[in-house]
């Protein structure tokens, strides 16, 4: 992986997810349960081990001041 912003920011988002979903499941609120199953499920790639290795990608901010400014 070259952006090392990314590279450093891929296991703190984990752990968030991780701990977002344990609090909102320790509530024991049927909302947070499913909440937390949404959290899950949006980050199930990340956090189950069975799964196999994804692919992310990240994108260059293409605005104004960007390196491609000028296309």
């Amino acid at each position: 992986m070259e952006d090392q912003k990314l590279e450093s920011s891929l296991p703190e988002a984990r752990s968030w997810a991780l701990q977002r979903i344990q609090n909102l499941t320790d509530t024991k609120n049927v909302d947070s349960v499913h909440d937390s199953y949404a959290i899950f499920k949006e980050f199930q790639e990340w956090i189950d081990p069975l799964e196999e290795d994804t692919e992310i990608y990240s994108m260059e901010w293409l605005g104004k001041g960007s390196e491609y400014d000028d296309f």
